[in-house]
Formats: structure tokens, sequence, C-alpha cells
């Protein structure tokens, strides 16, 4: 009896398994069509939470009939159950965001940063704006000429215009890692976290934000990343904590 209850259980284990399948997609806004990172996908189920990245992508094993909940701060929470037929090919989730009338309408000062931004411009403005030289054919009555055929190539192998090419790159990278200071500061992670020092520092190295991230996300979702990141943090470092504990004991 207890064999014949094993192998019925077995059965039915195996056939849930089977059933199960990875349900794959992007979300996208429904405005602009734009991807949305940071949603929480929650298997309302089983509880499995997994989040969208930069570009909107996520998966999760699921079973058909599987009802997922997509949500986010500033988004319209949505609901839908996985078919059979959702797990043959990768989905498009599209979400909508809350938009005030009061949002629409507010204009905002300029900030210290774009105002310094601004400034650092105006002082670089010659070499930001030197511009490659260009080879262009030009078709004239007795044939076709090349205007700066020299040139065009020269500059490549020119110190000086190398140095200029390489120092716009990197004013842009510097730029953005600026703008990314003003929204994702240290005196932010400590109020919602309370990590001071080196841990600080250690979290905020391991959790780094894009350039893109910040100037998609507003101050609720940049709290609520860093909460998201914190609790993950935390769990973490419990277990490690654990872990060492157990090999003390066992010394």
């Amino acid at each position: 009896m207890k064999q014949l209850l094993f192998l019925l259980f077995l059965f039915i284990f195996t056939g849930a398994y089977a059933q199960q399948g990875r349900f794959r997609g992007f979300i996208k806004s429904s405005d602009d069509f734009e991807p949305v990172s940071l949603v929480q996908v929650k298997n309302v189920q089983t509880g499995q939470i997994v989040w969208s990245d930069e570009t909107g992508y996520f998966e999760l094993a699921v079973l058909p009939g599987t009802k997922l909940e997509f949500s986010r701060v500033g988004i319209t929470t949505k609901a839908l159950e996985v078919s059979p037929q959702m797990l043959k090919a990768i989905q498009q989730i599209l979400l909508k965001y809350e938009v005030s009338a009061l949002d629409a309408v507010t204009v905002k000062e300029k900030t210290q940063y774009q105002l310094d931004s601004a400034e650092r411009y105006d002082t670089y403005r010659l070499t930001l704006e030197r511009k490659k030289d260009k080879a262009e054919v030009i078709i004239t009555p007795i044939g076709i000429v090349v205007a700066n055929p020299v040139s065009s190539w020269m500059q490549y192998l020119a110190p000086k215009t190398k140095g200029k090419l390489k120092f716009q790159k990197n004013f842009k990278e510097w730029e953005e890692q600026k703008f990314i200071a003003t929204k994702y500061t240290e005196a932010t992670v400590q109020r919602l976290t309370g990590l001071k020092h080196d841990s600080l520092a250690h979290f905020m190295n391991r959790y780094q934000m894009t350039y893109e991230m910040a100037r998609a996300m507003t101050e609720r979702e940049i709290a609520y990343w860093i909460n998201v990141n914190y609790a993950a943090w935390d769990k973490q470092f419990a277990l490690l904590k654990t872990d060492s504990t157990f090999n003390d004991q066992r010394d």
C-alpha cells in the first residue's frame, strides 16, 4: 500500500514538474514602449519574486495557470494568468505609468548639478565641440573630387587630436558619474540602511546604479531599489554570520 501511494505521489510530482516551464518576457511602458526596469514580478501562489532588469527582461519558472502580479512604484499594478501558450514564446507585458495632473505641469528650477554641468561645458567648449574631419566626395563636371582625404585619416594619428577625442569621451563618462552621484548618495543610503564607513562603501560598490537608471527613476523608486538591495545584502550577511558561528563551534 505504501509503495502504491509513493508511486502515485511520484507520478503526480513528475507530471507537474514536466508541465513547468520558463515564463519569459519584456516589460514596457504602454505610453512609449520604452523598457521598464525594477518591476516586481510575483508568483501569487508561491510568493516567488523576480525583478525586471534594465532592458525590462524577466523570467521565472511557473506552471500553466499560475497567477502573476506586476507592480512598481508609480505604475498601475497588473495581474495575469499564465496559459500554456505563453510558455512557448517570449511575452511583451505593457504597464501604464500613473501620471497626475500636477506632474504634467510642474516646472522645476535647475539643480546645482545642472548649473555646474553647464559651467564645466562652457569651460571646455572648444575641445568638446571639436568635430572630426570627414572626407567628402564631390561630383564635378570634370569628375569626382575627394575633399580632405589626408586630414580625415591623419586626425587619428596626430597626438593632439587623439587627445581631444579621448577627452570628449572621458568628459561624457565623468558627467554621467557626477549625475549618478547626485541621485545615489551616501547620505540617502545611510539614512535608509543604517550602514556606515566601509560597510556603506562596500554596499554602494556592489549595488552600482547606472546612468540610465539614475535618469529614469524617481526619488521614491530609488529608495525602493535601495531597500530591495539592502534586504538581499542583509540576508546574505546573516547567512555568512551563521556559517561563521557554526564553523567556530566546530573548531
